[in-house]
Formats: structure tokens, sequence, C-alpha cells
């Protein structure tokens, strides 16, 4: 009860004119942060937060740049797109559709997520995969705050045609294909829900196809960076968009549940708190009865341990203020799915 009415009070301080991610350091509105939120606050209050999910999923759709995906945040003076986030708001209006039967809105915005996947469509290259978008360029290709995933700028030298592909931006594109034919079939667009249907598994298989690795057992991040460890992230991702539907996946379903660990010469990079709902999605996926006490008792531990630290409100990650040179968030509305989880599976 503890961590349920701590995770519901974060999500309290993360609600202003829209979701922030924190109170503190930044006021503002991002897409990933406020799916989590969105998610959380359909279970815990009682008009689902309808109305607010609504007027911020409107707002979030008046920032579509020059170039077709969403601003990092809106609104803002400052820009530094997460094509990955973009993809998270296609994944954002299925739920809201999902959850409070109102198809309203996006009927309204259809042409907008319609163009939204038309750019990542334009940017698949012959092996059916999304290309990482250029650096040089001022884009973030960001996945999570996890070593290798934070999206560094490491290929400013590389022209758009050069780019690598990596396995998160393909799942994410693969299950926003997903959500967009769940939308369709909503709006009785039936010829176009099966159109979005078959892209999200030519996606899904082309992901299979290149990324597995059939010797560790588990799907690696980057094409051109083989040397770099799995992460768990990806893992979670290529179950959730099936891609791992017709591998060999005892193992990096192993990572999934223990976040991480050594398989041989194997060693998988875990998942941060942000990321947690992908994870625990993918092992509810394969087996929610088999699954329910482990995700429960990591929910249990995290935020137990983030109470006994005298927590009143949860954190961006379980470094807590230490994290990001000093600046680690100590509300952060992202933290706050143990509410959701807690309302799904007890």
């Amino acid at each position: 009860k503890s961590i349920r009415d701590t995770s519901v009070h974060t999500l309290l301080c993360c609600m202003h004119e829209h979701y922030e991610d924190c109170p503190w350091r930044e006021q503002a509105l991002y897409t990933l942060d406020s799916r989590n939120q969105m998610l959380a606050g359909y279970e815990v209050f009682e008009d689902k937060n309808a109305e607010f999910v609504r007027a911020n999923l409107d707002l979030i759709s008046r920032g579509v740049r020059k170039d077709g995906i969403l601003a990092l945040y809106y609104p803002a003076g400052l820009d530094y797109p997460i094509p990955f986030y973009t993809l998270a708001y296609l994944m954002q209006m299925d739920e809201y559709v999902q959850n409070t039967g109102d198809v309203t809105l996006a009927e309204e915005k259809f042409d907008i997520l319609v163009e939204l996947l038309n750019v990542f469509y334009a940017r698949t290259g012959n092996n059916g995969l999304a290309m990482r978008f250029p650096d040089s360029e001022n884009y973030w290709n960001f996945y999570e705050w996890s070593k290798h995933l934070s999206g560094s700028p490491k290929f400013k030298e590389l022209s758009a045609n050069e780019q690598p592909y990596e396995a998160n931006l393909s799942a994410a594109l693969s299950l926003a294909s997903s959500a967009m034919a769940n939308i369709c079939k909503a709006l009785r667009k039936v010829d176009e829900a099966s159109f979005y249907s078959s892209k999200a598994k030519e996606i899904a298989d082309a992901i299979a196809n290149t990324f597995y690795n059939e010797k560790t057992g588990f799907f690696f991040d980057f094409t051109n960076r083989p040397e770099i460890q799995p992460s768990t992230l990806t893992q979670a991702m290529c179950v959730l968009c099936g891609a791992a539907d017709n591998v060999e996946r005892d193992n990096l379903v192993k990572s999934i549940a223990d976040n991480g660990g050594s398989f041989g010469e194997i060693e998988v990079i875990p998942a941060t708190l942000s990321m947690a709902c992908f994870r625990y999605d993918a092992l509810l996926k394969i087996s929610k009865d088999g699954y329910k006490k482990v995700i429960i008792d990591e929910i249990d531990r995290d935020c137990g341990y983030m109470l006994e630290k005298g927590a009143t409100t949860f954190w961006e990650t379980l470094k807590g203020e230490a994290d990001f040179s000093g600046a680690g968030s100590l509300c952060h509305g992202w933290s706050a799915m143990a509410a959701y989880y807690y309302s799904k599976l007890l």
C-alpha cells in the first residue's frame, strides 16, 4: 500500500498544465515519459484521467517538425528530437483508444499518425529495417540511460545514406505499426488495418533475420557494433514485436526476467527503471502466470529500497540524486508504474 500510494503521489506531482517528467529539473512533456504516466493513470484515477490524457496527446501532436517527426518535447524553445520517442506516440494513441473507448481524437489526428509512420517507412532499407537517424543532423538516437543505448553522437561523419541499423528502433517501428493497425480497426478502416499489420510483421521478421545470433541465443543491438554486448531492453522489445517468436529464446527470456546477467561469454546489459514496462510486458506476453511473481517481487524490492532511503516520491533511477552528475530526479513520472502493475496483477 505504501508503494502504491507513493506511486500515485509521484503521478500527481508530475502533473501540471501537462504531464512533466519531473517537477524539479525540467517540466517537459515527453512522449515516452508521459506514456508511463498515462498507463498508470488509467488504473489509479476513477475517471482514468481521460480528459487530461486527451489534452496531452493533442498537445504533443502540435509539435510535428518540418522533417515530419515529433519534437523532443512540446512546447519548448530547444529541440533535440529522439526518433524512438516519436514512435511511442503511436503506442500512446492506441492505448488511449483501448482504455477510454474514445476514437474521436485518433480520427482527428489520423493524418498526422499516418505521416509520422511514413517518415520511418521512407527510411527503411532493402533489409526491411529502419535506418538510424543522422547524428550530423542533430538527432538524438536515444533508447534509455543504460550503457551504449543513450545515443551519444558517435557517427557524425556518416551521411544520411550510410546510417547503420539498430534493433530497438526497428522493434519500436513494428510496435508502432501494430498500434496503428489497432487504431484503424477502431476507426473501421479495414484495408488500412491490414496494411499496418502486415508492415509490423515484415519489420519483426526482418529484425529476426538481421539481429538474432543463433550461436549466443540473443538479439544484438547494432549492425555496425558487433563487439557490444546485448542489452536487456533489446531482448524485451524483440519479444514484444514478435521478432523472437520463432527463435530459441530460453536465455534471452531469462535475461529479461533477471534484468541482465552472465551467459557464458555474454554479459547482458541491464535495463533502467524507465524501461521496466517493456520488460514486464514482454514477460507477461510469454506467460502472465509464470512471471507475475517475478514482476511483483522486483517492484517490491526496487520501490521498497527507495522507501527505505526516505523517498516520498519515486526516483528517475535507483541511483537517486547521485545520477547524472548530481542531477538525478527524486520525483519522476515514469517510475510510478508500480501502481499500474499492482492493478493489473494483484
